[in-house]
């Protein structure tokens, strides 16, 4: 008669419960170790970057020294590079070495008879007449591209003229 009056099965209709929600939830909430007690992961970063560079010192790898100048010229001649190259990976690394050529041999130059930053300053004249060049290239681009407009919208016209006329 069970199966007639479709009496519910235990194994068939079953529902997941969780009887102990309630206390499963405490139990996470007083197990959990009090924020001042944990300790985060950050807290002490300062010590692995200090002993690295006590060691760095102690190897003699790099001389540290104080420049006459407080700002070296490097992100300039980095900046310098990346438009030279074209903003383009390769032709950022050739143009780097490009310009840091032109500074290394700055410094051999014969200081009576020409100034010390001679190099920065053909290096200046260098990335001007690069950005001189990309502004005419965008010059000449637009004038080209305004006289087709104008020849497409004459072309229009007289198309439209003859149009008229025929009717």
């Amino acid at each position: 008669m069970g199966d007639e009056e479709r009496h519910p099965y235990a194994v068939e209709d079953a529902v997941e419960m969780d009887v102990l929600r309630k206390a499963h939830k405490s139990v996470d909430i007083l197990a959990a170790p009090h924020p001042a007690h944990v300790l985060p992961v950050v807290r002490y970063r300062k010590i692995p970057f200090a002993f690295a560079a006590a060691l760095l010192y102690l190897t003699g790898y790099e001389q540290w020294q104080c420049a006459t100048s407080s700002v070296p010229a490097m992100g300039f001649n980095g900046i310098a590079a990346a438009f030279l190259g074209g903003l383009n990976p390769l032709g950022t690394v050739l143009a780097s070495f490009f310009i840091q050529h032109i500074t290394a041999g700055g410094a051999y130059v014969d200081k009576t008879m020409y100034c010390a930053q001679i190099s920065d300053l053909i290096s200046a004249i260098i990335i001007y007449l690069c950005g001189f060049v990309l502004f005419m290239k965008y010059a000449m681009n637009a004038s080209i591209a305004k006289r087709e407009e104008k020849a497409i919208q004459r072309a229009k016209a007289a198309e439209a003229d003859g149009k008229g006329g025929d009717q």
